[in-house]
């Protein structure tokens, strides 16, 4: 019998932070429990004319909504007041480390943040990002 070994990341250890977008150091919030990243989804601009072939509807791709990143962090008290005071609704850069030093990072607004916790657990920070214009992603080694 034999076995594959798995190329898959493991997730522990991902974690999230933000950046001025005029510039400034890197803050991280802490480590991510649960992540879903954007969403893309293109507009379709609809190019029929008389001339299409066959009688056929044609489309082509117009602009691109990058969706939002939602996800679960840990709760960190000395995070909460600055997420809730300066944060919210401004637009900061946004980067996701993974464990192996890969990078998701994109322009976005903290539009929703909340808290959910089971009182034999960890406290966790539930939060979701606007996403606006194109990300970048670095894979790591």
């Amino acid at each position: 019998m034999s076995y594959t070994v798995s190329l898959a990341t493991p997730t522990v250890g991902t974690t999230i932070g933000y950046t001025p977008v005029g510039g400034g150091s890197m803050v991280v919030l802490g480590e991510v429990t649960n992540l879903k990243l954007g969403g893309l989804s293109v507009d379709k601009i609809d190019t029929t004319n008389f001339q299409s072939l066959s009688n056929r509807m044609e489309k082509t791709g117009g602009w691109v909504d990058p969706g939002e990143m939602s996800g679960t962090m840990h709760y960190l008290k000395a995070q909460t007041t600055t997420l809730l005071s300066t944060i919210i609704r401004t637009t900061y850069i946004w980067t996701i480390t993974y464990p192996d030093a890969s990078t998701y990072v994109c322009n976005g607004f903290l539009d929703k943040l909340g808290q959910a916790f089971d009182m034999k657990k960890l406290i966790d920070q539930d939060f979701s990002i606007a996403l606006s214009g194109k990300e970048v992603y670095s894979a790591g080694a």
